[in-house]
């Protein structure tokens, strides 16, 4: 794997997150009680072997600065190689125009003339999956391919993901966006693998509509380029708004989903916090939960994802929800189809709740 680089985008962001993303990208959104949403691609690609990521940074930068540091976390704070920060640019996509754009790869030359790789795993985070890179690679390089599509059959897509079209032969046709929400797709899964000298030629023929997403260019030249697709068949899920964030955690309380996202041989990486287990009191009563470390509880959770360092105290209901870390759900309090964003604090008493199809989103702000 000493020929592939990564490369990931956290350039984009969406009004379809709400309160969400006020003051963070899609990529630094907490996730599964204890991680990101960019601990998924960047983990894809340290359990691949990948030792040198380019990460191109939204304006609101912070956040995932923080959460990943010098890389260390993720074995990339090293003397060769590493983790790159590459500056995007100071507006980014939102999800119904693109995720990848020509003009963020343009303004980052040098990470694609100077850093040492043949070819290169394009991805973002906005889809959760766990895969090793070298069976792509494999199929790659048997196909002699210049360009490989990582893919999900009969998915469900949104607005600004991206479909394949095959002919009756199986060869990719076109790529085409969503401009609504469809089942049964082809799903790009916005994983890629590309020859760094196709890269280069793209970014070179596009160097003048640098407000085109890459994926774009690439179906605009289809035909000319070799282009192999690599079918996933195991758990992926695209996160493109807050309902679809509320449905996937939820099926992370499946014990399947679990073990194939986090209990198998390749690790999700994320920022080492250290800290107590969990505390039970025997007030406590919890069903079908996932509860992080340094939490407190006292009270009842059903069905939910309670992050690190929460308090829950005696005679709060919590029900279909997310509790995103450090937050204090205080005495008798009811939450229910609800997100509280991080360090939060529910007063005693106190009710939030929304629907299935429309889940509060409760925040300091």
């Amino acid at each position: 794997m000493e020929k592939l680089a990564g490369l990931i985008s956290t350039n984009y962001n969406s009004t379809k997150f709400g309160k969400l993303t006020a003051h963070r990208p899609i990529a630094a959104i907490p996730f599964g009680s204890r991680y990101r949403m960019i601990d998924f691609p960047l983990s894809n690609m340290v359990n691949s072997g990948i030792t040198q990521v380019g990460l191109i940074t939204p304006h609101i930068y912070r956040s995932i600065m923080d959460h990943l540091g010098s890389g260390k976390d993720f074995g990339l704070s090293r003397k060769n190689g590493g983790l790159f920060i590459l500056p995007g640019s100071t507006y980014g996509y939102d999800l119904g125009k693109g995720k990848f754009s020509i003009r963020d790869c343009c303004g980052n030359m040098q990470f694609f003339t100077k850093t040492k790789f043949d070819r290169l795993v394009l991805s973002t985070c906005s889809k959760i999956y766990n895969i090793d890179f070298r069976d792509v690679e494999k199929v790659h390089i048997e196909k002699d391919a210049n360009i490989t599509f990582i893919y999900q059959k009969d998915a469900t897509g949104d607005e600004g993901d991206c479909a394949l079209d095959f002919d009756e032969r199986g060869k990719v046709k076109g790529v085409r966006r969503l401009k609504r929400k469809e089942k049964k797709v082809n799903l790009y899964l916005d994983g890629t693998i590309i020859e760094k000298n196709a890269m280069v030629k793209i970014l070179d023929w596009y160097k003048d509509y640098s407000y085109m997403d890459v994926m774009d260019a690439i179906a605009e030249n289809i035909n000319r380029f070799s282009i192999a697709t690599y079918e996933f068949k195991g758990f992926a899920r695209a996160i493109s708004s807050v309902q679809d964030y509320m449905e996937v955690s939820k099926e992370l309380l499946d014990e399947n989903v679990m073990r194939e996202l986090f209990m198998g041989d390749r690790l999700i990486h994320t920022k080492i916090h250290d800290a107590p287990p969990v505390k039970y009191f025997d007030t406590a009563k919890v069903k079908n939960a996932l509860v992080g470390t340094g939490s407190i509880i006292k009270g009842q959770i059903e069905n939910s994802i309670i992050f690190r360092d929460v308090v829950i105290e005696d005679g709060a209901k919590i029900k279909n929800a997310v509790i995103m870390q450090k937050c204090h759900i205080g005495k008798k309090a009811v939450i229910e189809n609800a997100i509280i964003e991080k360090a939060v604090v529910i007063d005693e008493g106190e009710v939030h709740k929304g629907t299935d199809k429309k889940p509060a989103i409760i925040s300091n702000d």
